[in-house]
């Protein structure tokens, strides 16, 4: 891969606030509150966050390859 250009990298979003219902596989307000409390930044990942690294880690610009990027609402 290396000679041709390639890279290879993943994005590992994990929990993601999403906004289904629990009836819909969604988290409850209870278990939300328990996951919120153990990320770095208070918050879940939400859809934009991963929308926003996505195009990045798929540049030129970045410079990772090989790597799975997880998220913990950062």
């Amino acid at each position: 891969m290396r000679e041709e250009g390639r890279r290879g990298s993943a994005l590992a979003a994990g929990r993601i606030r999403a906004g289904r219902a629990p009836a819909q596989g969604g988290m409850t307000v209870e278990l939300t509150d328990a996951f919120v409390k153990e990320y770095p930044l208070g918050r879940l990942t939400t859809v934009q966050d991963v929308a926003n690294a996505a195009p990045f880690v798929a540049s030129d610009e970045c410079f990772m390859t090989g790597q799975t990027s997880t998220s913990r609402a950062a």
